[in-house]
């Protein structure tokens, strides 16, 4: 009953929509990773929305992978908001974004976005950028090219790439288990 909206294979994995009863689902390397189904986009938008939130001076944003949008279409719908960084391995997952405008507000058409087109976790090695705001939600650790994501390292390289004041919320989400 699924319908095939869209599919690519990209450079690191295959990319595919599927359409079920009027919800949008994006495969990633075969597996669910977002849609436009009540349930998921609560949490999709819930990632851009409550860092902003908690954050004194969200000024710019860096969001680890794209997937339908949500989170970083949430992200800017905050007006102190000035720049959102979108840090996306998979170009097929980009160019599938416009399946998922009904609930990411087509975020590539706000100035304030900027797509880089490169592993997460490379970008925030060696960038110079400071964010006042890093959100992510990789696939699940099992998949290819993610497991980096979730390691203690990458939480260590996070904590360097986080504006003043950023710090110290890293420094506390370290004890916590």
């Amino acid at each position: 009953a699924d319908q095939l909206i869209y599919q690519r294979e990209g450079i690191n994995t295959a990319v595919a929509i599927f359409r079920y009863f009027g919800s949008a689902t994006l495969y990633v390397g075969g597996k669910p990773d977002a849609s436009t189904n009540p349930g998921d986009l609560q949490t999709q938008s819930f990632l851009g929305h409550l860092p902003v939130l908690f954050c004194k001076e969200p000024r710019t944003v860096a969001v680890v992978g794209y997937g339908s949008g949500a989170t970083v279409g949430a992200a800017l719908s905050h007006r102190e908001v000035r720049r959102v960084d979108v840090l996306e391995i998979e170009q097929a997952v980009i160019d599938a974004s416009p399946y998922f405008e009904s609930i990411n507000e087509a975020p590539f058409r706000d100035p304030r976005t900027r797509l880089v087109v490169e592993d997460g976790r490379i970008h925030l090695t060696y960038t110079d950028t400071l964010y006042d705001v890093i959100t992510s939600e990789p696939s699940s650790p099992w998949m290819a090219g993610i497991s980096n994501l979730f390691t203690a390292d990458f939480y260590r390289i996070v904590a360097k790439r986080l504006a003043p004041g950023g710090e110290q919320v890293a420094a506390d989400l370290q004890g916590v288990d």
